[in-house]
C-alpha cells in the first residue's frame, strides 16, 4: 500500500490517504506499506497511536510522549519510525511546504533508513529512542522522540 500523509492536500490516485499521525503509525505498523510520502505541518492531531489504543485522550497524562502537551507533526511521525524501527518498504520521500521542518524529516530518514531493506524491517542500528535527531521546525520538543513503549521518566 502506498500512505500519504497529509491535512490539506489530496492523495494522488492509488495512495491511502491519512491525515494524522496516528493513522500513518497504524498503517506503517501492519507491515503493509510499500511507499510513504510524508508531510510536516499536519494542523490539530489527536493523540499517538499508543495512547489512543491505550484510551488516553488530551487531557490525561502521559508518560511516554510528547503527543499530550502540542500537536504531532510529520517530524514526529518520522521519529517513531526510527525509534520502532517500523519502514515502509522503499525509503520514504517528504513533500512538504515548510522547508525546516522538511530538511529535518529528510535528514533523519536519510541517516536511519535501512539502506538494504527490502521489506518492511526493525532497524536495530537505530537508537532506541531516535537520540541525536534534531529538533522540530517549531522548537517546541522535537527533541524528544515519540516512543513506542511505555518509557520510565528520566531521572
Amino acid at each position: 500500500m502506498k500512505l500519504w500523509l497529509d491535512d490539506e492536500r489530496p492523495a494522488p490516485p492509488g495512495w491511502v490517504h491519512v491525515t494524522t499521525v496516528a493513522d500513518a503509525q497504524r498503517l506503517l505498523a501492519s507491515g503493509k506499506v510499500t511507499e510513504a510520502s510524508l508531510d510536516h505541518d499536519l494542523g490539530p492531531q489527536p493523540v499517538c497511536f499508543e495512547c489512543e489504543r491505550d484510551g488516553e485522550t488530551k487531557s490525561s497524562p502521559c508518560q511516554h510522549c510528547s503527543c499530550h502537551h502540542r500537536d504531532l507533526d510529520g517530524y514526529d511521525l518520522v521519529k517513531w519510525m526510527v525509534g520502532s524501527g517500523t519502514w515502509s518498504v522503499t525509503k520514504p520521500q517528504v513533500h512538504s511546504a515548510n522547508p525546516t521542518g522538511a530538511a529535518n524529516m529528510e535528514a533523519a530518514i536519510e541517516r536511519y533508513f535501512p539502506a538494504s531493506s527490502q521489506t518492511p524491517t526493525t532497524n536495530a542500528s537505530a537508537p532506541p529512542q531516535a537520540a541525536g535527531l534534531p529538533q522540530n521546525s517549531e522548537g517546541n520538543g522535537g527533541g524528544d522522540p515519540v516512543p513506542t513503549t511505555v518509557v520510565p521518566p528520566r531521572s
